[in-house]
């Protein structure tokens, strides 16, 4: 795999997860949430696994053929993830906004919103996920050179309170999915080769972050609590970048996602034909999740509840086929609902009634066109 590649792959999956999430879950988990994002990575390694080989099996550049045994339009799923992710985003900038600068949080979230439609338009979001990935580099060089850590080789205290935080950083590993319909492969080996390896390094990356950062406050912005102004400035620019760059990241894959509704006729015809029509019902949908957001804990929630039921969803598909081998697949099921099952059943409930609500409104969509 090339290098280019290879930082594609990392900038898909290293991204705003950990600083919109970490210093929540450490809240919850405290030191002891080095056992969530074990357990997290591996729950997503096997459920990767189980992905890239049924993926290589039926050699499609799509999923359309989960529908062959699974009788539910999972693009609805996707399209729900990207859309909560995006708007999680533009919320954690809405919060960044908020309090550096004083500006209300819902007015910087649709401000960020507007600045990411401004970026389509112009065709530079290729630039903004290359830019993504280079302030990644950039300020976790800045945050070592500034300050080195010096960690202590002590065992945390294993604590039951980390269970409901394995499905919120369950997100922290998510991302190479997106890429794989997105990038030319020379070959089999080579795709699993940087998804794998993109993961690992995705983990090793989130356990030193740990050490550089061991009691973040509950908040999106709690690394600038590390350092004295003006210096969290310059590091608090590039991580809100990456806020923008992460969720401009979901635009590409819920594109494809809606041009796959329309050619099933759950949308108007013109979403296949047109990719401004599809960003704009993904812009406005993120938009809709903005204005009802519940709270950025919530949302986190939400868009992680998507995420994990179509990994689940990719699992029940191979452990159906009958030259799979069912191991794996039913593993992985086993281990995605028991992570589904420590979500709380409020959020769960929302989402039960969301997405029904969401597939609804394409029927509308399509009845009034």
């Amino acid at each position: 795999m090339d290098f280019n590649t290879l930082i594609s792959f990392i900038g898909a999956t290293i991204g705003a997860g950990f600083f919109l999430l970490y210093g929540y879950a450490f809240q919850i988990a405290g030191s002891s949430i080095i056992y969530s994002i074990i357990i997290a990575f591996l729950v997503f390694l096997v459920s990767a696994i189980v992905f890239l080989r049924i993926f290589f099996k039926e050699g499609k550049r799509n999923l359309s053929f989960l529908e062959k045994r699974i009788k539910f339009p999972y693009q609805w799923i996707i399209l729900f993830a990207e859309a909560s992710w995006l708007s999680l985003c533009v919320l954690a900038v809405g919060y960044i906004g908020n309090h550096f600068l004083g500006f209300s949080v819902m007015n910087m979230a649709i401000f960020a919103l507007f600045l990411i439609i401004l970026v389509n338009f112009l065709k530079k979001a290729i630039s903004l996920e290359r830019l993504m990935v280079t302030l990644i580099i950039l300020s976790s060089f800045l945050v070592l050179l500034y300050y080195i850590p010096t960690p202590e080789l002590i065992v945390p205290e294993f604590s039951y309170a980390i269970f409901p935080t394995i499905p919120l950083l369950f997100i922290l590993f998510v991302g190479f999915e997106r890429l794989i319909f997105l990038i030319p492969f020379s070959g089999k080996k080579e795709m699993q080769r940087g998804t794998l390896s993109t993961i690992f390094i995705a983990f090793i990356f989130y356990i030193v972050m740990l050490f550089v950062f061991p009691n973040p406050q509950p908040n999106v912005y709690f690394i600038s609590d590390y350092f004295p102004y003006p210096f969290n400035i310059f590091i608090i620019i590039p991580v809100t970048m990456i806020f923008l760059a992460s969720a401009n990241s979901s635009i590409e894959i819920s594109v494809d996602m809606i041009k796959e509704l329309a050619k099933k006729k759950n949308l108007p015809e013109f979403f296949n034909t047109r990719k401004e029509y599809s960003e704009v019902l993904l812009i406005f949908v993120a938009f809709i999740v903005l204005i009802l957001n519940k709270g950025l804990l919530i949302m986190a929630y939400l868009t992680n509840i998507a995420y994990i039921c179509f990994f689940l969803l990719v699992s029940l598909y191979a452990f159906l086929e009958k030259d799979f081998d069912k191991k794996l697949p039913l593993l992985s099921i086993l281990l995605l609902s028991i992570t589904l099952f420590f979500i709380p059943s409020d959020v769960i409930l929302l989402f039960v009634l969301i997405l029904p609500l969401m597939i609804f409104s394409g029927d509308i969509i399509k009845a009034l066109v």
